[in-house]
């Protein structure tokens, strides 16, 4: 691993205290209400997907004691293995507690359902996960979601960019959906450039928060112009806010596992596919100043908009069609979506993957 990784990787800037106490509400809505989750059990009832049956993993951060595990004996936690990936103990972080509670809970998370998670230490997870200590392929992942609930940037950007593309590789070769952060400002409306891991990743979800108390702005490398975040939540830090996405992507797997068709289920669950019902879901009129140009698709503050998982679950409910970029001869439903691997030859050739979104 490279001898600057250790410095390097470290937690959002925020103390616990701001993470499990910020006096952040709009209304007396909880969060769960503003992503659409209290509308789609209201639907649903006990019929809600939940994740199970998912297998994912979440990345941690060391804390000063070198800590980076949840909390096992937590109740929130009961019925769920816990697997420590690192090897490093699994003595407890604050931090990877309340991350996994949002993530998969039994009460708190909305991916209740989850029973079995993989726990790393991010600089472990660099170097001998993605295999930078070596630059060997990445080590094969089996999850279909990962949470990055944490920061950090090499000094030199050559590694950085190495980073950024075994992530994307791990992404598109094992159809893991990585959502990732963004900084924390912890001044509203304030201005400061996004860390360069992992919110430059193309094939990673990138979250910030409602209030717009998080880094913002354009992607600095590895193709340098692209807006982040993709999608933003109504809590108080982006680290909540990650790994509440990581359940709402986890409930979508869950989803998709019902699928009847092979061909349509395997597509449901693609990275790509997953990404882009979570961003075509995506909520935009609680921003009057949302906005998007023909050379910008996303709003600079707020990408996408707010999470909203109601919308995301009937985008994946309205099942798959046959896009075109012709004229539609046949009515097709008010949501839907569609995959294909690409427009032409040399489209496949270079690997490339289209989606078509209708909400």
């Amino acid at each position: 691993m490279p001898t600057n990784a250790k410095r390097l990787i470290g937690f959002f800037a925020f103390s616990l205290a701001l993470i499990l106490g910020a006096p952040f509400c709009l209304n007396a809505q909880t969060w769960k209400d503003r992503v659409g989750f209290t509308d789609l059990m209201n639907q649903l009832g006990a019929n809600t997907p939940d994740g199970s049956g998912i297998i994912v993993s979440m990345v941690e951060a060391p804390n000063g004691s070198g800590f980076y595990f949840p909390l096992t004996s937590n109740s929130e936690f009961s019925g769920k293995t816990l697997i420590d990936g690192s090897g490093g103990g699994t003595n407890t972080s604050a931090h990877a507690n309340t991350m996994a509670q949002n993530f998969f809970g039994n009460t708190i998370g909305m991916a209740s359902g989850v029973t079995t998670v993989t726990v790393y230490e991010a600089n472990d997870w660099l170097g001998n996960v993605l295999n930078l200590s070596t630059g060997t392929d990445p080590i094969a992942q089996n999850f279909s979601v990962q949470n990055h609930s944490w920061i950090g940037n090499f000094s030199d950007d050559a590694d950085n960019l190495n980073a950024l593309q075994r992530v994307d590789y791990v992404a598109d070769q094992n159809e893991v959906t990585m959502v990732v952060g963004t900084n924390n400002n912890n001044e509203l409306n304030a201005s400061k450039p996004h860390p360069r891991l992992l919110t430059h990743a193309f094939n990673a979800i990138a979250v910030g928060v409602t209030d717009s108390t998080h880094s913002r702005g354009n992607t600095l490398i590895y193709t340098p112009g692209r807006i982040r975040p993709d999608v933003v939540v109504f809590n108080g830090s982006t680290s909540s806010a990650t790994a509440i996405t990581s359940g709402a992507a986890t409930i979508l797997h869950d989803q998709a596992n019902d699928i009847v068709d092979v061909t349509a289920r395997t597509n449901a669950r693609r990275t790509e596919t997953i990404r882009s019902i979570i961003l075509a879901g995506a909520t935009k009129e609680e921003f009057a100043d949302w906005d998007r140009t023909t050379t910008r698709p996303l709003d600079d503050i707020y990408g996408a908009g707010e999470l909203n998982v109601y919308n995301n679950y009937m985008i994946m409910n309205g099942g798959e069609f046959e896009g075109s970029t012709s004229e539609p001869v046949s009515a097709v439903g008010d949501y839907g979506y569609d995959y294909r691997e690409g427009l032409n030859p040399i489209d496949e050739a270079l690997g490339c993957r289209v989606l078509d979104l209708r909400v």
